[in-house]
Formats: structure tokens, C-alpha cells, sequence
């Protein structure tokens, strides 16, 4: 995941019930009960949660524990717990992940009535039993001095990375993340196939001369600044940070079918049997307030799935230059199909035809 600078809000609790998006006619002030676990990353990612989301509920009264670790750890944990007592109530998980808690049977139906901030998001950002709190955008973000001095174009397509004066300073993220798999799609359509139809993308990775193929996004940022790296698939939210930092990170967004660029949301899911439904619910409520999804935004370079905070950010001349902050640049964004890819057979695929490459 991505690495956030921290934020810190403090509320009163009349402006947290406010803030946090209270429907008419409900009793916005009503006080919940109990510890709420919460299945989520660890670092800066909690850090962020920590300061803006749980004040809120601790102002109504809850307490909240974190079970920290990747959502394929805690489905484990949760798997393992069937028929015990539930190891957390609520799970925050990346787009990739979605078929195996789906399968699993493991999330309840999301009661929306109770989640009012949820109610003017796009469709597919609000399914019966998970709601996103965040969508990237990924595309080609490469060092345009480097490439200006290399006499190299901006690469408009995954297939111009393949130049020679690139090779080696090229990197690709593994298909182990997320990244990693929109990345996948994203040079598969390039070249013909599709979800359904990955391998015509992983034989146009393999000619790309990749120098490495990367994990961590904090690890490939110092990579670009150290010059080893020019150019990689790469989530938007870094060339903002690049340019704080004085390194000139430019994006461009290849064409997908009829659109550009690929996104995928990070979601969260409420614990089928949980008795802490209505923590939850106020949890998610909580984060997808305009004021927490503007400074979301802001502080990794993500798309709020709030529009509201979706235009404040568009004041933001950085960041409306970035991301698809109208509801009609947000369309024009491709959201792949994970549902449809066997990721067990991609891993396999990604082994023997990309990382085992004949030199």
C-alpha cells in the first residue's frame, strides 16, 4: 500500500455527529457500546485512521482495537475462527481480494440506511456487502527530464517502454499486488486480449527489459529519485508527491477499450454475525464524510469516492491536473473486472512466462 503523511482532526462531539453526515430524523447522537475490531493495514495507513476516523466514534462512546495484517491474513484468521468467537467485526481489503471474502461467505449485507454518507456514490463504488472509501488510478508515470535528455517521447502506450534507451531503468509491479494486476490488464488490452485473456499482456511484459519488479511504492519512489528507475505502471497519487520533492514525475493514462487509465477501489466490509453492526456502520460512515475523504485525497493522491470531496479537491490545481475529480472524468476511467481472472493461474502464468523469462 501506499504511504501517508499524517493528519490530525479534532472534533467536538456535536461537530463530529455533524460532520459525520447525521440523516434527518435519526438519533445521530445515539451512543454505541462495546470495542469494535477492526481488520486493517498497519503504519501510516492506521496512523490516518487513528487521527480522523476514531475520534469520531470514541466521542459516541466506542472503543476500537485494530487486528493489523493484509486481508489475506485476516480472512485466515477469521476462516480459522468459524464457529467462535468473530476476531474483528469489520475488514478494509484492495480490489483483489474481493472474490475470496465473497466466496468465503463471510460478509454481511451492508444496511445503507444506517450509512448516509454512502448515499451519493457511484453504483459501483456501493455493492450490497462492500462499500470503497478510495479509488486509484494507475497509469505510465515516468522522469519526463530524463526522458527529454534521452530524446524519448512520453510513452502513451506500455508498448513504448520497450525502447532501448529505457532498458533496465523500466519497472513493472508484481502481480502479487494490485498494481500489479490492473497493470497486467492494462498492457492486455494493449495487445488484444482482455480479463478473461491475460497472456497476450504477460508475453508484452516480458519484452519490456523491466529492471525490477517491484512491491513496495515507497521502495520504487526512492528508486526514482536515486535515477535507477525512468518509467513504471504506477499509481497517480506518486507524481504529486514526486513534485513536492522536486522530482519532475509526469502520468500519462493509455487508452483502455473506449477509456483511460485503470483504477480499482479499496473497500470495506461489515462481518457477517458481528454484534457491533451499528459500530460499524457509524465507522464507515465516519470515513466517507467529506471533510475525512478530502484530506484521504489529498494525502495519497486517491480519487474520494465522496463527490463532494471529490470538488473540493478539484481547488487543488496539482491535484485536479491528476485525478478524475468529475463525475464524468471519473466514468471515463476504466474499472476492470477482477471477478473474472482466476488469480491463482495469473500467479502461475506471471512465474513461468515474465519472471523465469529465457535472458
Amino acid at each position: 500500500m501506499v504511504v501517508m503523511r499524517r493528519g490530525l482532526i479534532h472534533a467536538t462531539i456535536a461537530a463530529t455527529l455533524i460532520v459525520a453526515g447525521a440523516a434527518p430524523g435519526r438519533a445521530a447522537d445515539e451512543r454505541l457500546e462495546g470495542t469494535l475490531r477492526v481488520a486493517t493495514w498497519g503504519g501510516s495507513w492506521l496512523q490516518f485512521i487513528q487521527a480522523n476516523i476514531e475520534p469520531r466514534l470514541k466521542a459516541r462512546g466506542a472503543t476500537i482495537e485494530y487486528v493489523l495484517g493484509n486481508p489475506h491474513e485476516n480472512l485466515a484468521k477469521l476462516i480459522a475462527a468459524r464457529g467462535q468467537k468473530l476476531p474483528f467485526d469489520m475488514i478494509e481489503f484492495s480490489e483483489h481480494n474481493r472474490n475470496d471474502l465473497v466466496e468465503a461467505g463471510v460478509l454481511a449485507a451492508l444496511s445503507y440506511a444506517d450509512i448516509p454518507n454512502a448515499q451519493s456514490l457511484e453504483a459501483r463504488d456501493r455493492l450490497p456487502s462492500m462499500v470503497a472509501n478510495s479509488s486509484t488510478v494507475d497509469g505510465i508515470v515516468y522522469n519526463a527530464k530524463k526522458l527529454a535528455e534521452l530524446g524519448v517521447a512520453p510513452p502513451k502506450t506500455y508498448a513504448e517502454l520497450a525502447n532501448p534507451k529505457l532498458a533496465g531503468r523500466v519497472s513493472f509491479p508484481d502481480a502479487t499486488i494490485i498494481q500489479g494486476i490492473k497493470g497486467i490488464i492494462a498492457v492486455a488490452y494493449e495487445n488484444g486480449g482482455d480479463e478473461k485473456h491475460l497472456g497476450p499482456g504477460l508475453d508484452a511484459i516480458s519484452r519490456l527489459n523491466v529492471g525490477a519488479f517491484f512491491t513496495s511504492s515507497v521502495k520504487l519512489f526512492a528508486q526514482f529519485k536515486a535515477g535507477d528507475v525512468w518509467a513504471a505502471h504506477w499509481h497517480v497519487g506518486w507524481v504529486e508527491r514526486g513534485r513536492k520533492d522536486d522530482l519532475p514525475l509526469a502520468v500519462s493514462l493509455p487508452a483502455i477499450k473506449d477509456k483511460r487509465g485503470v483504477l480499482s477501489n479499496v473497500w470495506l466490509g461489515v462481518i457477517r454475525g458481528t454484534p457491533n453492526e451499528k459500530a460499524a456502520n457509524a465507522y464507515i460512515n465516519a470515513y466517507l464524510a467529506p471533510d475525512v475523504q478530502e484530506q484521504f485525497g489529498r494525502l495519497i493522491g486517491a480519487r474520494p469516492v465522496n463527490q463532494q470531496a471529490a470538488d473540493r479537491l478539484m481547488t487543488d490545481p496539482a491535484l485536479a491536473d491528476l485525478l478524475p475529480l468529475t463525475r464524468e472524468a471519473y466514468a471515463a476511467m476504466y474499472f476492470p473486472d477482477l471477478t473474472a481472472i482466476d488469480l491463482n493461474d495469473l500467479l502461475d502464468q506471471w512465474k513461468r512466462k515474465v519472471i523465469r523469462r529465457p535472458n
